[in-house]
């Protein structure tokens, strides 16, 4: 459960999932004149989410008990005084830029493919490069099995370069996409090849350029994290065992640079890409020799994206080009949706290796 740990003094005054699955949001804010939750479960990004006021108690605690919730991660912010925050009772905040959110986990009962469960647990590496694209050094976290050879003496491992979305942080797919924990519970159940998980950052750091430079981000791809990656990780240097994903915009750096290097990649997946890519010269045979898995995910509620999703499929169909395209029902912009297609995505991946 990501929750805040504080002193026992302190734990009346913290945000709790309780065992039904409702959550008592809390707020120590005697000053204050009004206190409201955004919970964002079940809320379209391009919508304002239903606030909810929470009571002040004689002691300056504001509270309020909402739910039960199904299992899942959920997004909620704090409204104080007409100013939105992140939860301070709350130990996990979103990763954004701007950090406005937090993040709680309501368990399954039994634990749901994103929880943490009682399995073998591989790592999160943190990576500190020294970018020759981007002029400056660079953080990359990689994800290793449990059974990962750091001798470099036994088996070499596929990899999966899997990228994030805009607004957001290279720290989104470890802790609200929970990559890891996904990766954990498959491998315990053998349902996916043991492989390395690549997660780069997503935006552009050359000096007065756009931060989404799909040129830039694609060149330190292949200029610097690729060499980086095989000389400090074992693993497979065949484009069979290559694989490459992201969301939203990461999911638009995707397509522009499998179509730009399908000499490397055997699968893509698009989980709802800000789609902005030409599909001009593209040649649907190359596509349909080099990737064995090319699909694109987008929620069916998605108004963001979702029109221009529609377009690419549509597209892509055009000119020849095999692909899968899946509306995931009700799913809006946001985690909700991309969760379960990296879930998905990973067991179809390297499938001989297995």
């Amino acid at each position: 459960m990501l929750l805040a740990v504080a002193p026992l003094a302190a734990q009346a005054q913290l945000t709790t999932v309780n065992s039904d699955g409702s959550v008592t949001y809390q707020l120590q804010a005697p000053n204050a004149n009004s206190v409201a939750v955004r919970f964002s479960g079940a809320a379209n990004p391009n919508q304002q989410a239903p606030e909810t006021p929470l009571i002040k108690g004689s002691n300056g605690l504001w509270s309020v008990t909402l739910g039960p919730y199904a299992p899942d991660m959920y997004e909620y912010q704090l409204v104080i005084d007409g100013v939105i925050v992140a939860d301070p009772g709350n130990g996990t905040p979103k990763p954004q830029q701007a950090v406005t959110t937090s993040l709680l986990v309501v368990r399954g009962n039994p634990p749901d493919f994103l929880d943490d469960q009682n399995v073998p647990h591989g790592a999160i590496h943190e990576e500190v490069i020294n970018s020759e694209v981007m002029q400056t050094t660079r953080t990359l976290l990689v994800y290793t099995p449990p059974d990962f050879d750091k001798v470099r003496k036994g088996k070499a491992y596929p990899v999966l370069f899997l990228y994030h979305g805009g607004g957001d942080t290279i720290y989104s797919w470890v802790r609200q996409g929970r990559v890891a924990q996904i990766m954990d519970n498959l491998l315990a159940q053998g349902k996916v090849t043991p492989m390395i998980v690549v997660i780069p950052e997503t935006f552009s750091a050359i000096p007065g350029t756009e931060t989404s430079g799909f040129t830039s981000v694609d060149e330190e791809l292949f200029t610097d994290i690729i060499p980086f990656v095989n000389d400090h990780y074992n693993v497979r240097k065949d484009a069979k065992y290559h694989a490459i994903a992201g969301l939203s915009l990461g999911g638009a750096q995707t397509l522009y640079t499998v179509l730009n290097h399908l000499d490397y990649f055997s699968a893509a997946g698009l989980w709802s890409p800000a789609f902005d890519v030409s599909l001009s010269g593209v040649n649907a045979r190359e596509v349909n020799a080099s990737l064995k898995e090319f699909q694109i995910v987008v929620g069916s509620a998605d108004t963001l994206v979702g029109p221009e999703d529609a377009q690419l499929n549509a597209q892509l169909t055009s000119i020849g080009i095999k692909h899968t395209y899946s509306l995931f029902p009700g799913g809006i912009h946001s985690m909700d949706t991309w969760r379960p297609a990296l879930y998905n995505f990973l067991q179809t991946l390297f499938p001989d290796e297995r």
